[in-house]
């Protein structure tokens, strides 16, 4: 399932993460830890390719989120579920989640791609089966929770859209 942005998709979430970069509204991004805006401008319209793929909208609030506090409850909700959307550039890229990371939503989803070229929807998987010991890895010298494309699902509803 393959989505593309248009310029003025791409163009309103490059002013959303700038505003989140800057700090607007509190908001608080662990990206500004390794200053690629490029990735986090990636994450943030693979979120919106999505949501166009899905016809929902995405969560474009600046107000500060947190999984730790319980105020991050994902990216979207499609048939009341919540998703958090994980965006790779990478074809072949596997779907990543920090370690620490809590569970307060229902559903990751993995996009890849890029926003220049489009996206690919590669598939979910509940979040209580990702936030487990034995997918721990060593990714680029942080631990995180690993997740091979193999073991994502479409699922019914999805499919039938």
């Amino acid at each position: 399932m393959q989505v593309q942005l248009n310029q003025f998709e791409i163009e309103l979430i490059k002013k959303f993460s700038e505003a989140k970069l800057s700090g607007v509204g509190g908001y608080r991004n662990e990206m500004r830890i390794t200053d690629d805006s490029d990735a986090l401008l990636n994450g943030e319209c693979g979120e919106l390719a999505f949501c166009k793929l899905f016809n929902c909208y995405p969560d474009l609030s600046l107000d500060p989120q947190s999984s730790d506090l319980g105020t991050d409850l994902g990216d979207v909700v499609l048939f009341g579920r919540t998703i958090d959307v994980k965006t790779t550039r990478y074809e072949t890229g596997r779907l990543i989640v920090r370690n620490g990371k809590k569970v307060n939503g229902d559903y990751f989803a993995l996009m890849t791609g890029h926003y220049s070229s489009g996206y690919t929807f590669k598939g979910m998987i509940r979040q209580d089966l990702v936030i487990v010991d034995c997918r721990l890895k060593n990714f680029h010298g942080n631990t995180s929770y690993v997740v091979e494309q193999n073991e994502l699902r479409i699922f019914d509803e999805i499919k039938n859209r």
